[in-house]
């Protein structure tokens, strides 16, 4: 199941080509040319969400007349989806002065576009279609929205971030792992190197010039930590605060970390299973 919208403009016409162009130029777009049709489809690697637009070469005529671009987004996703979407709704619609179809149930019928109407039109069929998922399949993982949207805000402005911290100075991405059927968020932290954590149930860490030696020689691996764990030795050393998140800069690294970090058990990773962002739904 999906929410589909169409699109046109409110004079004139856009071709095929204006279509290509501008989400050419767009982020997070890859262009897909059929025989029949023109796709732009939207995947954003760091947080998942994905969506499309096409171009409909044959005809899409109703009684108003042809709108020549489709949009599709699915149902079953994480409700931010929504959000990301109707950042690259708005920019379409404002760009080429576009009108649209809307022919959900409480939509926005014909006219403007409307974020608030189309936001809030998708999270209800979405919210639908996730009840009716979780009741045949309590396999799907979930947490709650807070945390989904906190990860998500994380992931998505982490390169901003980063452009306005020295490069010297790591910014891990949010992960989601499923370890004893629970549905954990993580960081990766490597040999204790200067970074910026957020707040995470669990802190993998990869270990190498760190690594407990074995003999005469360090042998690599990957162990993790849980935050309650982690949390009193990032208290001692930060820099300061970010937000909720904890700065760690230094040249040489603090005696506190290298004994914790060399300390630690190593772990049988396979106890962790990682699950795509998309993958993980919020539940109030």
């Amino acid at each position: 199941m999906s929410y589909d919208l169409f699109l046109k403009p409110k004079s004139g016409e856009l071709s095929a080509e204006q279509f290509k162009i501008y989400f050419k130029h767009r982020e997070n777009y890859e262009i897909f040319i059929e025989p029949n049709s023109l796709q732009a489809r939207y995947v954003n690697k760091i947080t998942g969400a994905n969506f499309y637009f096409e171009y409909q070469q044959s005809l899409q005529h109703d009684e108003d007349g042809h709108y020549p671009i489709a949009f599709n987004i699915g149902y079953l996703k994480p409700s931010y989806f929504s959000k990301e979407a109707n950042v690259e709704l708005k920019e379409l619609v404002g760009t080429h002065n576009l009108m649209i179809n809307d022919p959900q149930m409480n939509g926005m019928g014909v006219g403007d576009y409307q974020s608030d109407k189309f936001i809030n039109a998708w999270l209800r069929g979405n919210s639908l279609v996730c009840e009716s998922s979780f009741l045949s399949n309590k396999e799907i993982p979930t947490l709650l929205s807070e945390k989904v949207e906190n990860v998500w805000l994380w992931n998505k402005n982490k390169n901003q971030l980063q452009d306005n911290i020295s490069n010297d100075v790591f910014i891990p991405s949010i992960m989601y792992f499923r370890k004893d059927g629970k549905v954990l968020t993580a960081c990766v932290w490597e040999d204790g190197i200067p970074i910026i954590i957020p707040p995470v149930d669990m802190v993998v860490i990869v270990r190498k010039n760190l690594a407990p030696k074995k003999g005469a020689e360090r042998i690599e691996d990957i162990t993790f930590v849980m935050w309650d764990e982690l949390k009193p030795i990032l208290e001692d050393v930060k820099l300061r605060m970010e937000g909720d998140a904890y700065h760690l800069f230094y040249k040489m690294m603090p005696y506190l970390i290298r004994k914790f970090i060399v300390s630690l058990d190593e772990k049988d990773m396979s106890e962790l299973q990682r699950i795509p962002p998309e993958f993980v739904l919020d539940m109030n």
